[in-house]
């Protein structure tokens, strides 16, 4: 089976990658602002209220 190249991508990204709870909250970060791009497009929301 093959993987879409983006889950690829995110795959190679995260392979090897310390538990969160193991790093500092800006180096979360700087991999977070790594791995967004990877997600694809912003997408607008229409609204957001409390449930």
């Amino acid at each position: 089976m093959t993987v879409h190249p983006d889950a690829q991508k995110f795959l190679d990204l995260t392979a090897g990658a310390p538990p969160l709870d193991t790093q500092t909250v800006e180096q979360n970060r700087a991999d977070l602002a790594e791995a967004v791009p990877l997600t694809g497009d912003r997408q607008d929301l229409a609204t957001v209220a409390p449930t």
